[in-house]
């Protein structure tokens, strides 16, 4: 029954976004808002999962090393996009994405069988992790 239910409220959602009206595509500066409000929800859900006791400590920094990581490459894609220097700020934006896509699904839909460090071992990159712990050493 609730499977139905989902399924209708799907259907009627979708259908609503059919028949909306095209909008404008978004600027890069609105792309990359969302990026970082998303980077953010992340650093909350991880802060929640380890308070709740979900995700061990040494988890929560993994995922805080991709998360300074995306904050860096947000950076260096607003500069390069400043710069005038669209393909790099393009790229760096959509390493930015895909890295943000990884460590969502790792903290809310892992793969059976599958480790939060194995899920999130493709985008923790160990420059960034040398980074993170000389900060969290200097804070």
């Amino acid at each position: 029954m609730k499977r139905l239910l989902l399924a209708a409220v799907f259907a009627t959602v979708l259908a609503a976004c059919a028949a909306a009206p095209t909008t404008t595509v978004p600027t890069f500066n609105q792309l990359a808002l969302i990026a970082g409000s998303a980077n953010d929800a992340i650093v909350l859900l991880d802060t929640s999962l380890v308070k709740a006791g979900t995700i061990t400590s040494a988890q929560a920094e993994k995922v805080a090393t991709v998360t300074d990581a995306v904050n860096a490459m947000l950076t260096a894609a607003n500069a390069a996009n400043v710069a005038g220097n669209i393909t790099l700020a393009t790229s760096n934006l959509a390493n930015a994405n895909a890295a943000l896509a990884t460590a969502q699904s790792c903290l809310t839909a892992p793969t059976v069988g599958t480790t939060l460090d194995s899920c999130l071992g493709p985008v923790v990159n160990p420059k960034a992790v040398a980074a993170h712990k000389a900060k969290v050493k200097t804070s």
